[in-house]
């Protein structure tokens, strides 16, 4: 079961990245039906049993993709609401000192880490060490800091999906929805092109009351991790409000820059 897991500033320094994506390969062509000469009335009436089709045959794991993304897209300019996180106001100073403390410590011994997280297992929180610069209450009070947190809306911006081809949908954007704009969704080959570069598909996000903080969702997710960034966009549908929720988050060390970005999106599709 693939989770998202939202956390504070530095949730992503705390889980080991997730290394099992699964590649879809598309329809090695197309398929085209026969044309036959005709030679008499009898073998016309036999012909273009199997018409030409222009459309490109999905494996099935990219087609149950597409069938559960694109009820979940909008065609029409559409707002939608760019999340943040609140944090519980008794919980917050406390929250914000071991998370500084950590950040600073985890940035002093970086080169530590990196092999830390290499050693890890995928998907499995990492043990606690003193490295952390945190006591082990603390560090056990910061894994389950998603308690103490809430998604709250902060701006608004505007969505819209135009239709490339019957496979492949851009995303349009306004500027608050940065990370969003012109990226494209490509159901054939099953990837998303991204301002990070080409993301492949990683599986389903399975509902859980583990997701404290969005409540729980369905959804599907695209990953690209070089060792030292993760880029992963995730795409599903909100139990209980059914709206779309569009979840993002890209850290690490890309072309020489420090990035460290996340956004939540939430819109009701139509």
């Amino acid at each position: 079961m693939k989770k998202i897991i939202l956390g504070t500033l530095t949730t992503f320094l705390l889980l080991a990245g997730c290394n099992n994506s699964t590649e879809s390969k598309p329809a090695d062509s197309k398929k085209i039906a026969a044309e036959e000469e005709t030679k008499s009335t009898k073998n016309e009436d036999k012909q273009d049993s199997n018409p030409k089709k222009d459309e490109e045959v999905l494996s099935p794991t990219n087609q149950i993709t597409k069938d559960f993304i694109t009820p979940l897209l909008v065609k029409p300019e559409t707002p939608a609401d760019i999340m943040k996180i609140q944090v519980q106001e008794d919980m917050k100073q406390k929250l914000e000192e071991i998370n500084k403390k950590m950040k600073a410590s985890l940035q002093k011994n970086y080169t530590w880490y990196m092999e830390y997280i290499k050693a890890a297992q995928p998907g499995e929180r990492l043990a606690y060490h003193e490295n952390m610069g945190i006591t082990q209450e603390e560090y056990e009070l910061f894994l389950s800091s998603d308690q103490y947190m809430k998604l709250v809306k902060g701006q608004e911006g505007k969505i819209h999906f135009k239709k490339i081809n019957n496979n492949v949908y851009e995303i349009q954007a306004s500027s608050p929805i940065k990370l969003l704009n012109k990226v494209q969704i490509d159901f054939a080959s099953n990837t998303l092109k991204t301002e990070f570069g080409t993301l492949n598909y990683d599986g389903k996000v399975e509902a859980s009351d583990a997701q404290k903080i969005t409540g729980r969702w369905n959804g599907e997710q695209w990953k690209l991790s070089t060792g030292s960034f993760t880029a992963t966009y995730a795409i599903g549908q909100l139990e209980d409000s059914k709206k779309t929720i569009i979840y993002i988050t890209a850290k690490g060390l890309l072309d020489g820059k420090t990035i460290n970005q996340d956004q939540v999106i939430e819109f009701k599709a139509q």
